[in-house]
């Protein structure tokens, strides 16, 4: 298990995605991984993602999954050190 953190983000601005994710509870599951677009249903990834993006136009998708101009974002964009993210907590 991992966690990551943005690495342009302050605490006090993760609490407000946690929250933003939070305020989703209830919708629906996202099955389509490239309609990143819509806010009425989500997948785990995308979730995280249009929290950062959606409240600081901070973009964590990264082109690993992408087809062409469309996104896709998946988990692995978020567990590995990356130029946007970084490991806070790791444990085999």
């Amino acid at each position: 298990m991992t966690a990551v953190s943005p690495r342009s983000t302050t605490a006090a601005q993760d609490a407000a995605a946690a929250e933003y994710a939070f305020r989703q509870i209830g919708k629906p599951y996202n099955w389509n991984f490239y309609y990143t677009s819509t806010r009425n249903s989500f997948y785990c990834s995308q979730l995280v993602w249009a929290a950062y993006i959606d409240l600081y136009r901070l973009d964590l998708n990264t082109p690993l999954f992408d087809i062409a101009l469309t996104k896709a974002v998946a988990p692995t964009e978020f567990i590995v050190n990356t130029t946007k993210t970084y490991v806070v907590w790791s444990k085999n």
